[in-house]
């Protein structure tokens, strides 16, 4: 007996979105999601890098986006100066810009405006706060760390999941 069978499989890019693959479907925004919110314990600072990921960053793109003026010398966790007086900001005493000790205590520290930064010339490395997990290099960190759930979460997705 000879059976004669006619088969009919939907083309790549229709399996691939059936199960969330294609561009900007429910996996990459699943990866975008989770790289922004489990990457946020380990951002220096507080949560301005976070916040601006998630204003930033159009979920399903493949890119997480932190739009700070900062955020690629925290991530490189080397000083930025101001190229002429090569210094990282301006101490504030007395609520404006002063060098002297005798002005008072620091107030703060301010950069001078429409004044992009350079490279420290002295290749100096930042020093962070907040815990050991809050520096530079937070998504190499976190992807080492946090692989297998990402995994887990690609794979819920794929395989039927609601993630």
């Amino acid at each position: 007996m000879n059976i004669k069978a006619h088969l009919i499989l939907p083309n790549s890019k229709d399996l691939m979105k059936s199960v969330g693959l294609n561009e900007g479907g429910k996996v990459q925004k699943y990866i975008d999601n989770f790289v922004i919110n489990e990457s946020e314990p380990y951002l220096p600072g507080n949560r301005h890098l976070y916040d601006s990921s998630r204003i930033s960053t159009k979920l399903g793109s493949g890119q997480v986006i932190y739009n700070t003026p900062d955020a690629n010398y925290l991530y490189e966790e080397k000083l930025m100066v101001d190229p002429f007086a090569k210094v990282g900001a301006f101490p504030i005493r007395n609520g404006k810009i002063s060098f002297k000790k005798s002005d008072g205590p620091i107030e703060g520290f301010v950069s001078r405006k429409n004044v992009p930064k350079i490279m420290d010339p002295k290749n100096r490395d930042l020093h962070f706060h907040g815990g050991s997990m809050r520096k530079g290099k937070w998504f190499d960190r976190m992807i080492d760390d946090k692989m297998d759930d990402l995994l887990n979460g690609v794979q819920n997705i794929v395989n039927g999941g609601s993630k």
